[in-house]
C-alpha cells in the first residue's frame, strides 16, 4: 500500500539450506522465492535491496527504485559463493557457528532497516535461538515482516519403511537412513511439528506474514498463498 518503501530481502544459505530430497534444494527455493518478493515489490514501486548470508559470508545490497535493486539481488544471489565443509576437529561447533550466523545476519538487518521498511527473510531457521528472537521482536516493532520457513519433505517425515542412502558433497562419505521403526517415524514427524509451531507462535508474537515454502511445492502456490494471506492473527 506504501509506494516508494524500502523492502529488504534477507536470503539464508547455510549449510542446511543446501540440501534437498524433492524439487530442489531449500536454498534454491529461498532465492526464487525471495526475487519473487522482489519482484512484486518493484511492480509496487517500492525500492528493493537485501542480504545473503551463510556462515562465512554475507553480502548487502543498498536498496534502489526500479528494475536495478531487483536484478542486483538476483545477481547477489546467484554468484554468493558456495562455503565449504568445516575441516579437523579443531573447527567451531557447527551448529554455535550457523546460529551465529543467523544471528548476524538478523542483526544486521535490524540496523540497516529504515522504520517503516518491510523485511522478508526465508530460512529454515535451524539454530535460532533466544538471540535471534530478541532480533525479531525489536525489529517487529517499527518494520513489517514477512517469515518464509523454506523445508523439505524428508524434515517433515519420514519415508516408507526401509533403507535410503544419502549422499553429499564429493569430499562426504555416504551414509544410510533406516526408517524401519514406526516409532521414529513417528518422533521425527513430532520434532518438525513442534519446532513448526514454535516458529508459527514466534510468527504471531512479530506479527508477521507466514509463509509456509516446501520444496516439493510449486512456489506458485505458495507465493500465492503468501500474498493472500493476512498476518496470523493474535
Amino acid at each position: 500500500e506504501e509506494r516508494e518503501r524500502p523492502v529488504l530481502v534477507a536470503v539464508d544459505l547455510r549449510q542446511t539450506m543446501r540440501f534437498g530430497t524433492r524439487g530442489c534444494f531449500k536454498s534454491v527455493l529461498a532465492a526464487h522465492a525471495a526475487a519473487c518478493c522482489a519482484w512484486a515489490a518493484s511492480a509496487n514501486g517500492d525500492r528493493v535491496g537485501g542480504l545473503s548470508f551463510s556462515e562465512s559470508q554475507h553480502h548487502e545490497v543498498r536498496p534502489a527504485a526500479g528494475r536495478r535493486g531487483v536484478l542486483a539481488l538476483c545477481h547477489q544471489l546467484e554468484e554468493h559463493p558456495r562455503i565449504p565443509q568445516p575441516l579437523g576437529d579443531t573447527v567451531a561447533d557447527p551448529s554455535s557457528v550457523a546460529g551465529d550466523a543467523l544471528h548476524a545476519a538478523l542483526q544486521r538487518l535490524q540496523h540497516i532497516a529504515a522504520p517503516g521498511a518491510l523485511v522478508a527473510i526465508f530460512s529454515d531457521f535451524r539454530h535460532l535461538d533466544r538471540r535471534c528472537e530478541s532480533v525479531l521482536l525489536s525489529l517487529a516493532r517499527r518494520c513489517e515482516l514477512i517469515l518464509g520457513f523454506v523445508h523439505d519433505p524428508l524434515e517433515v517425515a519420514l519415508p516408507k519403511p526401509g533403507r535410503y542412502l544419502l549422499t553429499g558433497s564429493a569430499d562426504q562419505a555416504p551414509a544410510w537412513l533406516s526408517t524401519g521403526r514406526s516409532k521414529d517415524r513417528q518422533d521425527w514427524a513430532m520434532r518438525f511439528e513442534q519446532r513448526q509451531q514454535a516458529l508459527m507462535q514466534l510468527s504471531r508474537r512479530c506479527r508477521a506474514h507466514w509463509w509456509s515454502l516446501n520444496t516439493a511445492t510449486p512456489l506458485s502456490q505458495a507465493v500465492l498463498a503468501g500474498f493472500g494471506r493476512r498476518r496470523l492473527s493474535t
